[in-house]
């Protein structure tokens, strides 16, 4: 199975070094160039010209997006400009997946401005998207879109990894705003994506490419099973940034199923971190739990009773973890517990592969999408299982209890 990574820590993302980096991972320059000359034509009163050419800068071999517009949109506020998107995607021959990812991206940037200038989400005709409002934006979300619809394909993996922010200052239409900027931090909050500063004083992460790398990637994490790189592919931004490379790295993985011939199975080496404790409450524990399920180096995180010396109640805190994060996360337990010691006793696991796809059921006479995860051992699935997120959100908008929503999702998922 491949899986597609996306790393943006070098030198954070936009959205023309994605659309890049993805055209050269997949080797569709022909193709992305065609749909640019296909989107354009559907744009009245628009005059651009957008390529996607291979380049070599500095000792880096990679490829740009270069454009000249000679006359961009003209919509004065976002209402235009959504109802000019959905015109476009409904001449264009892109799968409702694809389209709803358009749309999506879109919305989380309308709901970051929305947000940032007091408007609610409905008050379109009133937002401005200033540097936003351009064919460029267009460019960039729908040919994405794109290339996953032909090159990739929607249910498989998209892994993401921490994106970089630099330092200093921005001035754009509302003035000068210290990085990220207002709508990036925004979404950033949205979304709950893993970021960092790093010290370099330009925008390295966009508006644009915030928005696109929070709705393509559908896991947050370091890949912990043995793999091998099939592709890799660079995209190239337009400003110079010093010393430093302005790249984005795009790689497409193999996973290795190590024992396959003996048990058709992957495995893999990881680490467990154990601590025991008795003088943690059990609010203190609980924020415990939280603090170290949403850190993206964390695998599993488990605390059970236990009876330790002189008959006193106490927990054991076990968190599964790479090789390579050890460090990190014991520290951080000591941190968080004050505990006087940790044991890390490495362990060889076996993973059943999982994949995420998206499916239609009919609840109550009408249709929903909902992601569906599938785990396999093999060639054989274990097991299925509907997103939980997704059943919440159903339960509150056909207000039905969460239960009878998941019995109904789970008896057509077996049907079919």
């Amino acid at each position: 199975m491949n899986i597609l990574l996306i790393d943006p820590q070098q030198s954070g993302i936009s959205g023309d070094m994605l659309l890049a980096g993805l055209t050269d991972v997949f080797h569709a320059h022909d193709q992305i160039n065609n749909f640019f000359d296909k989107i354009i034509s559907f744009v009245h009163n628009v005059e651009a010209k957008y390529t996607l050419e291979k380049i070599t800068k500095k000792n880096i071999s990679g490829s740009i997006l270069k454009f000249n517009i000679m006359n961009d949109i003209k919509k004065s506020n976002v209402k235009e400009l959504l109802i000019l998107i959905d015109e476009i995607l409904d001449k264009l021959s892109l799968s409702e997946e694809a389209q709803k990812f358009v749309k999506d991206v879109f919305d989380l940037i309308v709901t970051s401005e929305a947000s940032i200038h007091g408007y609610t989400i409905t008050e379109t005709d009133k937002m401005h998207f200033h540097e936003l409002n351009s064919i460029d934006s267009i460019i960039d979300i729908v040919g994405v879109a794109f290339l996953i619809d032909h090159c990739y394909k929607w249910d498989k993996p998209i892994i993401g990894l921490p994106v970089s922010n630099g330092t200093g200052a921005i001035s754009f239409s509302h003035g000068e705003f210290s990085l990220p900027a207002p709508a990036v931090t925004k979404i950033l909050e949205i979304s709950n994506y893993p970021n960092f500063h790093i010290n370099v004083p330009y925008e390295l992460t966009t508006v644009t490419g915030i928005a696109l790398l929070s709705k393509l990637v559908t896991e947050q994490k370091l890949i912990q099973t043995l793999h091998r790189k099939s592709k890799t592919g660079i995209g190239h931004g337009q400003q110079d940034i010093g010393k430093r490379a302005n790249i984005i790295n795009i790689q497409l993985l193999e996973i290795i199923n190590v024992d396959k011939d003996k048990s058709n199975v992957s495995t893999d080496e990881i680490v467990v971190l154990e601590s025991h404790v008795d003088d943690l409450s059990g609010e203190i524990l609980g924020q415990i739990i939280e603090e170290f399920q949403t850190d993206s180096n964390v695998l599993d995180i488990s605390i059970y009773n236990l009876i330790m010396k002189k008959n006193r109640p106490g927990h054991c805190i076990r968190i599964l973890c790479s090789r390579e994060n050890k460090h990190i996360i014991t520290e951080k337990l000591i941190r968080n517990t004050g505990t006087l010691g940790v044991r890390i006793s490495p362990v060889q696991r076996h993973i059943a592969i999982r994949e995420i796809q998206i499916k239609k059921v009919l609840l109550y006479n009408k249709e929903y999408e909902i992601k569906i995860k599938i785990a396999k051992f093999g060639e054989n699935i274990v097991n299925v299982k509907p997103e939980f997120e997704d059943l919440k959100k159903l339960s509150e908008k056909l207000n039905k209890p969460l239960k009878e929503i998941n019995d109904l999702v789970i008896s057509q998922i077996k049907r079919s």
